[in-house]
């Protein structure tokens, strides 16, 4: 299922990623990320799980 979602979800783009003064980041996607998931709960999870940890790891490139 991991190459399943991978493949599907190519075409998302980042549009915009807001860091809210509580520390809270909020990741603004294209529309081909909602219609590129398999829908159900643990397709979506780990799409959210990636999506986090992918932010996470850039963060901490970053210098966060």
């Amino acid at each position: 299922m991991d190459a399943e979602l991978a493949d599907t979800a190519a075409d998302a783009v980042l549009l915009a990623f807001y860091l809210l003064p509580d520390g809270t980041g909020i990741a603004d996607f294209s529309e081909a990320l909602a219609t590129s998931v398999p829908s159900g709960i643990a397709s979506e999870q780990m799409a959210v799980d990636s999506i986090a940890r992918t932010l996470e790891a850039t963060y901490r490139r970053c210098g966060g």
